[in-house]
């Protein structure tokens, strides 16, 4: 089972889907959400931006990125999309 920890406590992919409203059509049915366009709108509220950074930037996948990604332009991403 997909976990997502949120507010300190683990969801499922499932209940987050419950429990989130499509940013596209505003409905909550499960066969019409689309993926959220920003994480507010999961309830993700002041996020530790350097810890993410810090953690995407030492992931292996990272290098296969065909934009270099640098502390500038990751943190640049992330709050355009909190």
């Amino acid at each position: 089972m997909d976990l997502i920890e949120r507010h300190g406590r683990e969801m499922s992919v499932n209940e987050l889907m419950r429990k989130s409203k499509c940013s596209v059509c505003g409905e909550k049915n499960k066969f019409q959400w689309h993926p959220p366009r920003k994480l507010s709108e999961l309830g993700i509220e002041n996020p530790n931006i350097e810890r993410i950074v810090a953690g995407a930037l030492s992931d292996p996948s990272t290098g296969g990125n065909p934009i270099e990604m640098t502390q500038e332009n990751t943190t640049t991403l992330l709050l355009e999309i909190i």
